[in-house]
């Protein structure tokens, strides 16, 4: 089962006795990193649960329990939710209301190195702001800030 923890890991865990590691979970921990519930079984009949953390390229190992009993361990009190992956922002385009946040911002059309400062601001025939001539919705689906961002608020 190499590759499921990582070699390191494992091979603490493998080097006196044939043990079998089991994934059983992600979770999230109250310092909002993920960890990786594990089992491991077949070393002299006894087997463990726990979890680990991946911390600045290592791994931490927390809480070894006899199977059964760990759920009334205190190591696992850090485990706060099931793990989901973050979602990326969603954003929308600007209003005519939002026009002081772009005052003197740097951007550029997807794709091409020249850069435009956003300096000049009206509103269309449909009241949709202009920015620089481009509506706020073509400014959010052409353009991006020089950071490499979408130029459009994000939805909170």
């Amino acid at each position: 089962m190499v590759g499921l923890l990582g070699a390191d890991v494992e091979s603490y865990f493998l080097e006196d006795c044939e043990m079998e590691i089991e994934k059983c979970g992600e979770y999230k921990i109250r310092d909002g990193r993920k960890a990786v519930i594990v089992s491991l079984s077949g070393c002299d009949g006894y087997d463990l649960i726990g979890y680990v953390v991946k911390s600045n390229g290592t791994h931490e190992i927390h809480c070894w329990k006899p199977n059964g009993q760990w759920d009334t361990g205190e190591c696992f009190l850090d485990i706060i939710a099931a793990w989901a992956e973050p979602k990326p922002p969603q954003y929308v385009p600007y209003t005519w209301e939002d026009r002081e946040q772009l005052r003197g911002r740097w951007y550029r059309f997807k794709g091409y190195a020249p850069e435009h400062h956003a300096g000049h601001f009206s509103l269309s025939s449909d009241n949709e702001l202009l920015i620089n001539s481009l509506t706020s919705s073509a400014f959010l689906a052409g353009c991006e800030w020089l950071d490499g961002t979408p130029c459009g608020k994000v939805v909170e």
